[in-house]
C-alpha cells in the first residue's frame, strides 16, 4: 500500500516535475550527465533530495523526463510535415526549422553519456530517429508521386536529413566551418530545396525560398 501511495503522490503534481525538468535541461546540456547524483541533483534545484525523491523515482526518471521533453517538442514537425493545406515548399521549411531549433538544444555530452549510461533511454532516441526518417520518407513519397519532386531515392532523400541534424548538434562542426546554426540551416534549405522540387524554372523556386527565409531575392 505504501509503495502504491508514494507512486500516486508523485504523480499529483505534474507542473512539478515540469518545473525540475526544464530548469535541469540546460544543466545536463552543459555538464552532461555522469558527474551528478541524486544530492547533487537536489542541490541544483535548491531542494531536499526528500523533495525531489517526491517527484521522481530516481536520476534514471529524471534523465528521462527531460529526454522524452525533447522529443516531444522534436515530434511538433510531424502534423506540420503532414499538413495538406501548406505548399510542398512552406511544409518541408517548417518541418525542418521546427527539428533543427529542437536538435540544436542538445549538446554532444548530454547524447555521449545518455549513450554510455542510460542504454534504454538512448533506445527512445534510436526509436525515435527510425520513426521521424519513416515520416520524412512517406513525405518524400507523396511528393515524388504528385510530381513535386524529383525522382531521387527516398532512403537518400531521408538519410541527408537524418545526417544534417547530426552535423547541426554538433557545435565542432559548426565552428570547423565558421557557420553559425542559422547560417547552416538556411544553406542547407536552399540547396535540399534546388535539388527536392522538379521545377524547371529555378528562378521561381530561389524567389519563394528567399520569400520563406525573409531575404531580399537574389
Amino acid at each position: 500500500m505504501g509503495r502504491k501511495s508514494v507512486a500516486k503522490e508523485r504523480n499529483l503534481n505534474p507542473k512539478k516535475r515540469e518545473k525540475y525538468g526544464k530548469m535541469l535541461m540546460p544543466i545536463f546540456q552543459v555538464n552532461g550527465l555522469k558527474r551528478f547524483t541524486m544530492d547533487d541533483l537536489a542541490d541544483e534545484l535548491g531542494v531536499s533530495k526528500a523533495t525531489l525523491y517526491h517527484y521522481f523515482t530516481s536520476k534514471e526518471d529524471i534523465v528521462g523526463y527531460v529526454l522524452k521533453d525533447i522529443l516531444f517538442r522534436i515530434r511538433d514537425f510531424v502534423p506540420v510535415l503532414q499538413n495538406k493545406e501548406l505548399d510542398y515548399l512552406e511544409r518541408y521549411f517548417q518541418a525542418l526549422r521546427i527539428m533543427s531549433t529542437n536538435v540544436v538544444d542538445v549538446s554532444n555530452i548530454f547524447l555521449k553519456d545518455l549513450q554510455e549510461d542510460h542504454p534504454k533511454l538512448w533506445n527512445l532516441v534510436d526509436h525515435f530517429k527510425n520513426y521521424a526518417i519513416e515520416i520524412l520518407k512517406d513525405f518524400y513519397d507523396e511528393g515524388k508521386s504528385a510530381g513535386v519532386f524529383n525522382n531521387f531515392s527516398t532512403d537518400i532523400l531521408a538519410l541527408g536529413d537524418s545526417l544534417f541534424f547530426d552535423a547541426l548538434s554538433n557545435p565542432e562542426i559548426l565552428a570547423s566551418h565558421n557557420l553559425t546554426i542559422g547560417e547552416a540551416f538556411e544553406a542547407y534549405f536552399k540547396m535540399k530545396c534546388f535539388g527536392l522540387f522538379a521545377n524547371n524554372e529555378q528562378s521561381d523556386i530561389w524567389k519563394r525560398v528567399n520569400k520563406i527565409l525573409g531575404e531580399p531575392n537574389l
